[in-house]
């Protein structure tokens, strides 16, 4: 499946920090205090927080049953619309609704999120689809991956991924309401600086991070790699998502799908 680069179009100007076992390279052309300075657009009603990731997957965690699903249903409709729900509530409560006005600057990206660049603060927003909070991947019965929709807390969880394994600083603004029954996850992104790679020069950088080939390849953009390191999965490795450091040969990878290995 094909999707539609999403952040290559536009200004690089301003980067990322990003982790390697520890290792810390840094690709900024710009004081990092510059790129993640705390920015408070008129549209947003709070000041989002570097924890909010986490603060509304553990609200929406805690609207759940122990077994993750509402009132011990299992049917993936009934647990979509209910975590959908407590997203809802929890912006509600934080403060973190967005004005519906607020995505009418961006354009339309990939199959995933809509985009705008803010020069002022070197920040990607990014605005899911209406109703939409991204893909992820799963397992079938035979030990082959697929893709399919995110629940929120999927989605959210791959972002804290991100953050975490790649010293990322993905952001959750708030919420959208576009219309009355429509939403839409917003979140900001620091922009990345580095090279554009070819699909072997992807292989050969997380070849050279330790990472291991997977025989998958297509999940996400047309023949895209997925690596395996230390207990995590990374799906759409193309030169869409991923760019090489000038510095020491690494990927820096920023809009990649992240999972646990089964």
């Amino acid at each position: 499946m094909i999707f539609e680069n999403e952040l290559l179009k536009g200004d690089f100007s301003s980067g990322i920090l990003f982790l390697w076992g520890g290792k810390r390279c840094c690709l900024c052309s710009v004081e990092m205090g510059t790129v993640n300075k705390e920015h408070e657009p008129s549209t947003v009603v709070s000041k989002a927080s570097s924890s909010s990731l986490g603060d509304a997957a553990a609200f929406i965690r805690g609207s759940l049953c122990s077994n993750g699903y509402p009132h011990g249903e299992v049917d993936d409709f009934d647990r979509f619309e209910k975590e959908w729900e407590a997203l809802i509530q929890w912006a509600k409560e934080s403060g973190s609704i967005l004005a519906a006005s607020s995505a009418d600057d961006a354009r339309p990206g990939g199959r995933e999120h809509d985009v705008r660049f803010d020069d002022g603060t070197g920040l990607w927003w990014k605005y899911t689809k209406i109703n939409s909070s991204g893909y992820t991947v799963s397992w079938k019965e035979d030990a082959t991956p697929y893709m399919h929709n995110a629940s929120p807390l999927e989605y959210f969880s791959r972002m804290q991924r991100q953050n975490e394994h790649f010293g990322d600083d993905v952001i959750l603004a708030g919420l959208c309401n576009a219309a009355a029954h429509d939403w839409r996850i917003v979140t900001t992104q620091p922009g990345v600086s580095g090279k554009k790679a070819t699909l072997l020069e992807l292989k050969e950088a997380f070849e050279l991070a330790e990472f291991e080939l997977l025989p998958w390849t297509g999940i996400g953009y047309e023949n895209s790699l997925s690596f395996r390191k230390e207990g995590i999965d990374v799906w759409d490795i193309h030169p869409a998502n991923v760019l090489i450091s000038p510095i020491d040969g690494l990927p820096v990878p920023f809009d990649v799908m992240i999972t646990n290995t089964p």
